[in-house]
């Protein structure tokens, strides 16, 4: 039997966390979940965390070109939609 999980657990995860979008050369598109409190100055370095998530395995295998970021959910209020162009 399994083990019923709070949907107040699961909406607590994810107010902590901001999603992007990765666009890839050849046109195809990824996701990436990143902990609030790395970019709450800024999300200057989503390419970055994209980057080693790939290395990782994490993200799959590609050029990205441009990481879009959806806002977070801790935030009220609109949410912003910086597009930053990575350079190869």
């Amino acid at each position: 039997m399994l083990a019923k999980v709070s949907p107040w657990k699961r909406t607590t995860a994810l107010r902590k966390t901001v999603m992007y979008s990765l666009s890839f050369a050849d046109g195809r598109t990824g996701y990436v979940v990143v902990p609030h409190e790395l970019v709450e100055h800024g999300d200057e370095n989503v390419p970055i965390i994209a980057r080693e998530r790939q290395h990782r395995g994490e993200v799959p295998v590609g050029d990205i070109i441009s990481v879009t970021g959806f806002g977070s959910w801790l935030r009220s209020g609109p949410m912003r939609s910086a597009d930053k162009k990575m350079a190869a």
